[in-house]
């Protein structure tokens, strides 16, 4: 069972995804990240990179929707979110699985020079994809570079993604990852 915390980190994540704020989630959504993406890398949507990216998110919300929705309306309710987020955490497999999928995409979308490190700025140009706003980046991109090196590495970012998911601590870094939320 999700914890009262938990609870409240994936509503975050969920109003994260729910680009067209409507209280549930479907294929445009995750069509329109793709498409704000597109926009803040200025890809064409003929572009090599968009179409991957797009295939991708689709891909994403296909499984999602498979997997979550049991209504089969083509539509991810809040409580189905939980249900499913609920279930993902128990599975490891599964979880290492999305996580490590999730980290690719950040990765391809926002790493610009290919280094395998993720900036404060390609950072904040991540938390804007998911309409949060970027001047957080400057007051939680320090607390999330635990090392000071000015960068996030994938390592560092699949272990505050573990802790945004699992743990219980309210004061937790990883619990920042994208930005305040209520508890």
């Amino acid at each position: 069972m999700l914890s009262e915390l938990q609870k409240q980190k994936f509503i975050k994540l969920f109003s994260m995804y729910d680009a067209c704020s409507n209280g549930h989630l479907d294929r445009k959504d995750f069509e329109a990240i793709v498409n704000k993406a597109a926009r803040i890398k200025n890809w064409s949507s003929r572009s090599a990179k968009y179409q991957t990216l797009f295939y991708k998110y689709i891909d994403k919300w296909e499984g999602l929707e498979k997997t979550a929705s049991q209504g089969k309306n083509h539509q991810v309710t809040l409580t189905e979110w939980l249900i499913y987020h609920e279930a993902l955490i128990q599975d490891p497999q599964r979880y290492e699985a999305q996580v490590q999928e999730a980290m690719d995409l950040v990765f391809d979308i926002f790493d610009d020079d290919g280094n395998g490190e993720i900036s404060m700025e390609e950072w904040a140009s991540f938390l804007s994809l998911y309409n949060i706003s970027p001047v957080y980046s400057e007051f939680i991109f320090p607390i999330l570079d635990q090392n000071q090196d000015g960068a996030l590495h994938k390592d560092n970012l699949l272990e505050l993604i573990r802790t945004f998911y699992f743990s219980d601590d309210p004061e937790a870094v990883g619990n920042l990852i994208f930005g305040p939320f209520r508890y």
